[in-house]
């Protein structure tokens, strides 16, 4: 009895975070996943090469622009029962995509890139404006410089793909290689002793 009560809390502790990180729109009809991981910031000039090239410095020379969403095609959505946290549907389910925050006077830091990898919905870019605000410093300019930030800021956001120079397996897959290689060893010892 103990056991299956262990069992069953252990389900429970693994299964509710899963489902509790997942965002919708359109009143509950759309599922758009949970807030993808942002991997680094950074302010760069007006758009041009450099955002490729900087984005290519995080990930490798493979990483390419893909699809780009400004002005008409930028149409970020607030999700369901959240007040900072928007979706931006993507067209090609990109492995990356990096917002452009609109300069002014904005005191932070204007590029930001992050992983795609919801694995509900991967075309969705979910982001939190709580990344942007937390680069910003207004020491320098007070009265100038602002540090609240609306959705109206984001400029652009554009979509990378590509394969890396290397990937990284996830733990599971380690984890069967090594059960199937601990298969084989315990099949090859029994061999040598019948």
């Amino acid at each position: 009895m103990k056991n299956l009560l262990k069992v069953t809390g252990l389900l429970v502790a693994i299964i509710l975070p899963t489902s509790a990180s997942a965002y919708t729109i359109d009143s509950g009809s759309t599922d758009v996943g949970g807030l993808d991981t942002l991997i680094d910031h950074t302010t760069l000039g007006n758009s041009g090469n450099g955002e490729l090239d900087w984005v290519q410095s995080l990930l490798g020379t493979n990483y390419s622009l893909g699809d780009k969403y400004e002005d008409g095609g930028l149409t970020p959505m607030l999700v369901d029962g959240e007040s900072d946290i928007f979706a931006h549907a993507l067209a090609t389910s990109p492995e990356y995509f990096l917002i452009k925050i609109g300069g002014g006077n904005w005191g932070g830091d204007t590029h930001f890139l992050y992983e795609n990898q919801n694995n509900d919905n991967a075309a969705y870019g979910v982001f939190a404006l709580d990344d942007f605000t937390s680069t910003c410093t207004s020491t320098q300019k007070p009265k100038k410089t602002k540090c609240n930030i609306e959705i109206s800021r984001v400029s652009h956001i554009t979509a990378f793909n590509g394969s890396g120079a290397s990937s990284i397996p996830e733990p599971g897959s380690i984890a069967l290689i090594g059960l199937g290689l601990l298969a084989l060893g315990t099949a090859k010892r029994h061999r040598k002793h019948a």
